[in-house]
């Protein structure tokens, strides 16, 4: 009995499970639709089957069994850290895993991530190339690593150019366009001199320019405006968003290219893979940034 049980629980269902941190609405975001694109596009082909996991963020999924609650041979998760409670927690699942940006250096797993440092750096250079001393920045919430790496990126570039952004220059947007309309008002009165905003997502960014339309202050003319994840609705605003660019579903296909081929070199693994594929996003210069000098 005994050994029939194990002879199941180490056979291949040839199911994929994507894990999403769940947020009612979550699914009229592009970002996690790219995820299940690039994914699903890419494991279909390779006769493998999927699983979405929506997990609630209430609790913490550390000793969940995932190969034996849900029948599946390998984990491609994003935003680990509203899934795990810490860095050790993910290391220690017992289940192949690839993970999907918010990268960590010290974590022992497979990340496959933009460079978001670099993406961060790529804005603030364009803003002060184009002459721009005062900015703001609208970022997301506390536990997106992607948003503080951005943050650093940017601050990082501008402090080699002894420009310093303080706490008063930043505000929280939450990665939500009605948060970004809002937390954009609060920035503006707190630094009437700005004249450029470095949004951390585009739906922070089109919510900002909703809001700065309604007070009457004209973009770019006015104040530019920078976003990040170059979203449809990017180009579908006026004027067109700067933005970064970071393609998710090629991240997404990457992580399922390295999972599927660790899944098939060592079948039954219960082993993390413990591999770093960082990639380049770039900067798109569109219709929201005005050169003043």
């Amino acid at each position: 009995m005994k050994k029939s049980k194990s002879k199941k629980l180490n056979s291949s269902t040839k199911t994929i499970g994507i894990a999403l941190p769940y947020v009612p609405g979550m699914l009229y975001s592009e970002y996690y639709m790219h995820i299940l694109v690039g994914v699903t596009d890419y494991i279909i082909e390779e006769n493998y089957y999927f699983k979405l996991l929506l997990l609630k963020s209430d609790k913490w999924w550390d000793n969940y069994n995932f190969r034996l609650k849900e029948g599946i041979d390998g984990l491609i998760m994003t935003h680990w850290n509203k899934i795990f409670s810490s860095k050790a927690a993910l290391e220690k699942i017992k289940i192949p895993n690839v993970v999907i940006n918010d990268f960590d250096p010290q974590i022992k797993t497979s990340f496959v991530y933009a460079d978001q440092v670099l993406g961060g750096r790529l804005v603030a250079e364009h803003l002060y190339s184009y002459g721009h001393r005062r900015m703001g920045v609208l970022v997301g919430p506390v536990w997106s690593l992607d948003s503080r790496q951005r943050l650093e990126g940017f601050t990082s570039f501008l402090k080699e150019k002894e420009i310093y952004i303080d706490y008063n220059q930043i505000e929280d947007g939450k990665f939500l366009e009605q948060e970004g309309y809002v937390s954009v008002g609060k920035l503006l009165k707190r630094n009437k001199d700005m004249t450029a905003i470095f949004c951390c997502n585009d739906q922070m960014a089109i919510g900002a320019l909703r809001k700065l339309k309604e007070l009457g202050i004209k973009c770019p003319k006015d104040i530019s405006l920078v976003g990040y994840d170059n979203e449809s609705k990017s180009e579908l605003v006026s004027p067109h968003l700067t933005t970064v660019s970071m393609d998710v579903t090629a991240l997404a296909k990457q992580a399922a290219i390295i999972l599927l081929k660790h899944l098939n070199e060592y079948p039954g693994s219960k082993k993390s893979l413990w591999r770093m594929h960082p990639v380049s996003p770039t900067l798109l210069k569109r219709g929201s940034v005005k050169k003043i000098i």
